[in-house]
C-alpha cells in the first residue's frame, strides 16, 4: 500500500519535471530589463509609443470617414 503511493507520487513528480521546457526562457531564470543600448530604447519604448499613437490616429481617421458618408 505505501509502496504504490510512493510510487503514485514518483510518477506525477517526473511528470511535472517534464513540462519544464529546458533551454527556453521561463519566470525562474529571466533577469530585469536593462535599456544599455539605443536600440534597446527604440525597440522597447520608442516604437510602442508610435504604435500606439498611430492607433489613436488611425482610428480617428477611420471615425472621421464614418462620419462624412
Amino acid at each position: 500500500m505505501i509502496y504504490s503511493i510512493f510510487q503514485t507520487l514518483n510518477n506525477i513528480s517526473n511528470l511535472l519535471i517534464l513540462q519544464i521546457p529546458q533551454g527556453v526562457p521561463h519566470p525562474d531564470d529571466s533577469e530585469p530589463l536593462t535599456i544599455q543600448s539605443p536600440f534597446d530604447v527604440i525597440f522597447y519604448i520608442v516604437i510602442p509609443i508610435l504604435i500606439i499613437i498611430g492607433y489613436f490616429f488611425w482610428r480617428r481617421r477611420r471615425k472621421n470617414r464614418n462620419d462624412k458618408k
